[in-house]
């Protein structure tokens, strides 16, 4: 059910204009205005990302938990 749950939450969030990075290195830090989000996926390519929020459902071992301690 999970795989189901995080497939319709995805495709909801896309449709409002989330950008969803899957299968990516993400190193993330608190901005003065929100979040910054470094990404760099296999191969090489890299993106660099602002957001007001953010939003990490890969769980307690995720990206978050470890910034925010």
């Amino acid at each position: 059910y999970r795989a189901d749950v995080d497939a319709f939450l995805a495709a909801e969030a896309r449709q409002l204009g989330a950008v969803i990075e899957e299968g990516v290195d993400a190193v993330v830090s608190q901005a003065p205005h929100g979040w910054s989000v470094a990404a760099t996926r296999p191969g090489g390519w890299q993106g660099d990302y602002r957001a007001d929020f953010l939003v990490d459902a890969s769980g307690a071992g995720g990206v978050l938990p470890g910034v925010l301690g």
